[in-house]
């Protein structure tokens, strides 16, 4: 239950953030260091998941 539940947090996340990338391609490029700290807590959000749990599935 909780796999499925990270797992429907991050689809949600991305779609979010792929509408917001196609939505507003100048501020993404006027804001992309802003872009690379949330890609990277997205990262270490997925990583700390898959070392509780040892594998992502």
């Amino acid at each position: 239950m909780t796999a499925s539940v990270a797992v429907h947090f991050l689809l949600v996340r991305v779609t979010m953030t792929a509408s917001w990338i196609c939505s507003s391609y100048e501020s993404l490029r006027l804001s992309n260091s802003l872009v690379w700290w949330d890609l990277k807590l997205v990262a270490l959000s997925v990583q700390s998941y898959t070392g509780e749990n040892g594998e992502y599935t």
